[in-house]
């Protein structure tokens, strides 16, 4: 089945980041739901005062949390 729309507002787009910032090892596991639903996009703040020269994106993973078991989700331990 398909929708042009989601039809729920959580538990449907997962967001996993794995980024350094300022030389650490950091993670971000978000659900997109509601703004995808509302917006029909996200804007993420990675850190207060990133620029390109002290943050590095190392994966990114969006995902489906509906068709996934919450014990198969990503992880942020999956970063490190």
């Amino acid at each position: 089945m398909t929708a042009t729309k989601p039809t729920k507002l959580s538990g449907v787009y997962g967001l996993l980041v794995c980024y350094t910032y300022k030389g650490v090892k950091k993670a971000l596991h978000q659900d997109l739901t509601y703004d995808f639903a509302k917006k029909g996009e996200k804007e993420l703040f990675l850190g207060m005062s990133a620029t390109k020269a002290n943050i590095i994106i190392n994966s990114v993973l969006f995902y489906r949390r509906d068709l996934t078991t919450k014990n198969e989700y990503p992880k942020k331990t999956d970063c490190f």
